[in-house]
């Protein structure tokens, strides 16, 4: 009997804490839910502002940057770095550095295809 006893001791003092651990829960998923909400509402404002964006682009480099953009899965446009591409992180041809330098057309690295921009340091 009075190990009867201390098992059901034990067994109401694990069904205290199983209450504050499900008490616990319910106020974290409320939060994550909240949060979720809120990431909900910038990606749509996000998409908005992107189809908004869009609009300004030209219909060909909008598609050249949409199929580099699937096929990295990363990013589509890298800054060039003392001559390096920023997203394959090789050196570039110094024709391809000029043609970035001048900004006039879109410039894809020799080596992943990403489109390339000059940052000046």
């Amino acid at each position: 009997m009075e190990a009867y006893d201390k098992g059901l001791a034990q067994v109401g003092e694990a069904q205290k804490e199983l209450a504050v651990f499900q008490e616990k829960a319910k106020h974290k998923k409320a939060d994550l839910e909240k949060r979720g909400a809120a990431m909900s509402a910038e990606l749509t404002g996000a998409k908005d502002k992107q189809a908004e964006a869009e609009k300004a682009v030209p219909e060909d480099a909008l598609t050249r940057y949409r199929r580099i953009l699937k096929s990295k899965k990363d990013v589509a446009i890298v800054p060039l770095r003392h001559g390096s591409c920023g997203g394959c992180h090789m050196k570039v041809t110094s024709q391809t550095a000029l043609s970035a330098k001048g900004g006039e057309q879109l410039v894809a690295c020799d080596n992943c295809g990403r489109l390339v921009y000059w940052l000046d340091e």
